[in-house]
């Protein structure tokens, strides 16, 4: 009986937990869920939100629709909103792609959105916003503002001529300090479970007394931005603002990923595609970015890494006048890792701008990258510490098994410009080739201020002063070696692998830890010099 008694308690107790189970599911899942429709034929008046009676204009739609799981849905059709729409939490908004065009005539002033998706308290959005087309005709001033929640995605949109920006989306709290560089406050929640992917974002920010960005965030963890066309080209020249901006409530953005974008900016101050502060454990790669990336403030805090830069294509198609960099990092700079890139036509690769109030460079990876044309005319370097204030610090800074390029009539002055720092300790440049660099392969005012300088097993050809750096003193335990003064032997002035006969074959320092060069193929034990493992064969 005792036996049977437990038997029976603990059939209770698990149908108690299924029941549970399923009262969450339904809380989580409605059954319920609905579909109201919105049309250009519809009437707000005497619509229900049905197929049959839609409501005409979307901010009645909103003020009808707040039930979580439900869904307004934006027939094909031209809608000109006079007022802005709240959203609700849990209601969801799609139509048919194109041909749902939503717009505004007159929600022109800055930070008045055609969708108010704000909360005051952090809450489980749990809602996407999918195949509509937002053309603000270059009046309506945004699409979308959304604050304060989690699980929000935007998917297959179109932004076209948004004035101010396509989207601003925020965390909890967080914010710029008295200095907005120097004292910044993370964000009290950060939300999470936010994706952008697979949208059109063309012509939708500007540059006034500062560049705003066509999606503009902050707060975020774990945030995904994959698989979009943002392009901005199309201003004034100054006038275009940046592609994506990450200063919303002073930045901050933790495991964030950045891929499989084609990201063009033309014609603002500083040429800057991406714009961020404050960036730990994020992840930029596949992209496409004619345009600087610009992040301020990197350090990996829980993560493996600051921030890891790898496999774009960087730099304009072609030579350019104007001054394209690659990547730019400034103040505080920690773990970062910048690999398996294609910089191209670039007058900087990757620029350091360091400055109070954490000035330093610590335990930077900078290998298996290709950079041609570094200069592009522009005659200054591939990599480039520049600043001259003598208040920063380098150390465990690693540069191997790169390609840095430039042409020999209107090229860079240098392969590597490492000046203006207080004190640099523990430089590895390993594996390298150096070529056509007009002043020196590697440059820098401040020999006698580095401890464990190691140049070791790199090519160097067709560099001014004879091949040899530029060092202004004598570095402490300077290690000098393997470096090979010889033609490189590529396949082509196009195709930079190796022929069979090549000096770079095997020829460089096995570095523990690395398996692919540039083109994903695994790496042997020697590696070769610069950033191919695969030697090309005559036909």
């Amino acid at each position: 009986m005792k036996i049977a008694r437990n038997i029976l308690i603990q059939e209770k107790s698990l149908m108690y937990k299924i029941s549970v189970i399923i009262y969450l599911l339904i809380i989580a899942f409605p059954v319920t869920a609905k579909v109201y429709y919105i049309s250009s034929e519809g009437n707000d008046l005497t619509g229900n939100g049905s197929i049959s009676m839609p409501w005409k204009s979307l901010s009645k739609a909103c003020s009808r629709v707040i039930t979580p799981g439900d869904t307004i849905y934006v027939k094909a059709g031209y809608y000109n909103e006079t007022k802005t729409s709240r959203l609700a939490v849990g209601v969801s908004l799609t139509g048919e792609g194109n041909n749902s065009i939503i717009t505004s005539t007159s929600l022109k002033a800055e930070w008045n959105p055609i969708i108010d998706m704000r909360s005051s308290l952090l809450v489980n959005g749990n809602q996407t916003i999918s195949y509509l087309k937002f053309d603000g005709e270059l009046t309506a001033a945004m699409a979308l503002d959304i604050r304060k929640r989690n699980n929000v995605r935007i998917h297959h949109c179109t932004f076209l001529d948004l004035f101010f920006t396509a989207v601003y989306w925020v965390g909890n709290g967080g914010r710029a300090g008295g200095d907005p560089y120097a004292s910044a406050y993370p964000p009290i929640n950060y939300v999470t479970g936010s994706e952008f992917h697979d949208n059109t974002v063309n012509n939708c920010s500007v540059y006034t007394y500062f560049g705003s960005g066509a999606l503009y965030i902050g707060g975020h963890e774990g945030m995904l931005i994959f698989n979009n066309t943002i392009t901005q080209t199309s201003r004034a020249n100054g006038r275009n603002g940046y592609c994506i901006k990450i200063f919303g409530n002073g930045g901050w953005m933790r495991g964030m990923k950045i891929y499989n974008n084609i990201i063009t900016v033309s014609g603002n101050e500083w040429l800057f595609a991406i714009e961020g502060f404050f960036c730990m454990g994020s992840e930029i790669y596949n992209n496409t970015i004619t345009g600087a990336i610009d992040i301020n403030f990197t350090w990996k805090d829980t993560y493996d890494y600051g921030l890891w830069i790898h496999n774009n294509t960087l730099g304009p198609v072609s030579s350019s006048s104007n001054g394209y960099t690659g990547i730019i990092l400034e103040f505080r700079v920690e773990d970062n890792i910048i690999e398996r890139n294609y910089f191209r036509n670039c007058a900087v690769g990757i620029h350091h701008t360091m400055r109070y109030p954490y000035p330093w460079v610590h335990r930077e990876k900078i290998r298996y990258n290709k950079f041609y044309n570094s200069g592009n005319g522009s005659y200054h370097s591939a990599i480039r510490f520049g600043e001259t204030s003598y208040d920063f610090d380098i150390d465990s800074l690693e540069i191997y098994n790169n390609i840095f390029h430039t042409e020999s009539d209107a090229g860079a002055y240098f392969g590597l410009h490492i000046r203006g720092f207080r004190t640099a300790s523990n430089v590895k440049i390993q594996n390298n080739i150096f070529l056509n660099f007009s002043w020196s392969w590697f440059d820098s005012n401040r020999g006698n201020y580095i401890t464990n300088l190691y140049v070791q097993n790199n090519i160097l050809y067709k560099n001014a002063n004879s091949n040899s750096a530029i060092l202004n003193g004598t570095p402490t335990n300077y290690i000098n070696t393997g470096n090979i003064i010889a033609n490189p032997n590529f396949y082509s002035e196009s195709n930079f692998h190796p022929k069979s006969n090549s000096p770079v074959i095997d020829a460089g320092i096995y570095i523990p830890g690395i398996i692919y060069d540039l083109e994903d193929k695994q790496v042997d034990n020697p590696p070769n010099i610069g950033c191919y493992e695969r030697i090309e064969i005559s036909h």
